[in-house]
């Protein structure tokens, strides 16, 4: 284990924040990978773990979703490392 405890993240809660619960539930995934694996890791080892940890808090998570976008004027795909399928990702 590395670095501080995840601790709850809980707070009154705000009717002004969209996902709310979503955001919440992300965040302290993060902080759980963070936690346990500390630094030192490549790229792939944290999205596999995180994509772990979102699933067992009750998400339905997909990786390396094709995001468009444009560069130099010039039409190119990026991709979203995870995204919840619990909600809308990305808006047409």
């Amino acid at each position: 284990m590395h670095g501080t405890p995840p601790s709850d993240i809980s707070s009154p809660s705000r009717p002004d924040l969209l996902h709310e619960d979503l955001t919440r539930t992300v965040i302290e995934a993060f902080r759980q990978v963070d936690y346990e694996l500390g630094a030192g890791f490549v790229e792939s080892v944290y999205l596999r773990a995180l994509e772990i940890a979102l699933r067992q808090s009750g998400l339905s998570v997909r990786r390396e979703l094709p995001i468009p976008c444009s560069f130099a004027a010039s039409p190119s795909v990026g991709f979203a490392a995870i995204c919840s399928s619990n909600q809308s990702c990305f808006s047409s």
